[in-house]
């Protein structure tokens, strides 16, 4: 498959010799991408993107993905983004189809629109179904695709089933529901012939839960207090503007933290074949890196989100480590000398990326 990537960006795989005596390898992840790198590349392709109206975004997109996993390395090994703008294409016009069809319908009839929206909700399992399995097949670590094996049963009753039965509850089993979407993603993710595998607990997701539920009344709690208060604030459009910039922080605060204790918790569940995986993601740092991240894009009216995305990458990459990765080196070996290519035939069957994921 062509690489659309530019000789000048491209990450070199570090040679090994298995012939000299070495100790085994850590299983520790590298990122070598850099801000100042990405901004050039993404620059560009933003540019392209413009002048073309959009047409260009799907090239631009692979180029983006291709340059972030050629820079990205476990072990010595590398990873690849193998999707081609084709297929980024083929999904983006059926996501401009249906938008556009919705907003034609709103002007014309309503009614009509209505019952669209809904039959795109019906079917959005079905929609994530294929997104996921297209997403995993076009990755590929030692030339050994990534697969996604869930079933169109399962996605159906994850992503619509669930949800409405946990609304009925007052969403107080939403954080069921979502312990069961991520577990079931993980136990049906498959490198090759390796199984990845993950047993999640309840009791995080709903601490999580719980964790989200006070922010949000401390903010409510803050909000009443200084919309009540005569004092410190002569007009009440001053008020307002205060209160909505500390709600607004305080709501990116609380989801960047919820997230984090979630991401943490997952990560260190996950076990690839008889691999373990370990994160030392501090929440707190999380956070704090995700916030001045926002705080430079906007400030920089979008031109920082390179060397945000690259920053907030390379801190998740180094604190996840692996226990002996050695069995995982000797199956990617293996099976790229067989030459599987189960997940590929996936890839050109299901050759559409909606841009759905979970």
């Amino acid at each position: 498959m062509s690489n659309y990537l530019d000789e000048s960006t491209r990450s070199v795989l570090p040679e090994t010799n298995s012939a000299t005596t070495t100790p085994a390898p850590q299983g520790e992840f590298e990122c070598r991408a850099t801000g100042e790198a990405f901004f050039k590349l993404w620059i560009v392709n933003l540019c392209l993107s413009i002048v073309t109206l959009g047409g260009y975004s799907p090239w631009a997109t692979v180029r983006n993905k291709q340059y972030l996993f050629n820079s990205t390395s476990f072990a010595g090994g590398q990873f690849e983004y193998l999707a081609t703008p084709m297929q980024i294409l083929r999904g983006r016009v059926i996501a401009v189809l249906l938008f556009g069809g919705f907003i034609a319908l709103s002007a014309v009839s309503p009614g009509a629109a209505n019952v669209l929206f809904l039959a795109v909700v019906l079917i959005s399992p079905l929609l994530m179904h294929l997104s996921m399995r297209f997403n995993f097949a076009t990755m590929s670590y030692r030339h050994v695709r990534f697969q996604y094996t869930g079933t169109l049963g399962a996605a159906f009753k994850l992503f619509l089933l669930y949800p409405f039965l946990a609304a009925m509850t007052l969403f107080t089993a939403f954080p069921a529901v979502l312990k069961a979407q991520k577990e079931y993603l993980l136990n049906h993710i498959k490198w090759g012939d390796e199984k990845f595998s993950a047993e999640l607990s309840f009791g995080l997701f709903y601490k999580a839960a719980l964790l989200n539920v006070f922010g949000v009344g401390v903010l409510v709690a803050f909000m009443i207090g200084t919309m009540t208060n005569e004092q410190g604030f002569a007009e009440a459009g001053q008020v307002s503007l205060f209160v909505m910039l500390v709600i607004y922080a305080g709501m990116l605060t609380l989801t960047f933290l919820v997230q984090a204790v979630i991401l943490r918790h997952v990560f260190n569940r996950i076990v690839v074949g008889d691999v373990s995986v370990t994160t030392t993601i501090a929440p707190v740092n999380f956070t704090f890196i995700a916030l001045t991240n926002v705080l430079a894009v906007a400030c920089s009216l979008g031109l920082a989100y390179p060397w945000a995305k690259v920053r907030m990458l390379k801190y998740k990459l180094a604190n996840i480590t692996t226990d002996d990765p050695t069995t995982l080196i000797n199956t990617a070996q293996q099976q790229h000398q067989a030459g599987s290519a189960a997940a590929g035939e996936v890839a050109d069957a299901f050759d559409v990326d909606l841009g759905l994921s979970l």
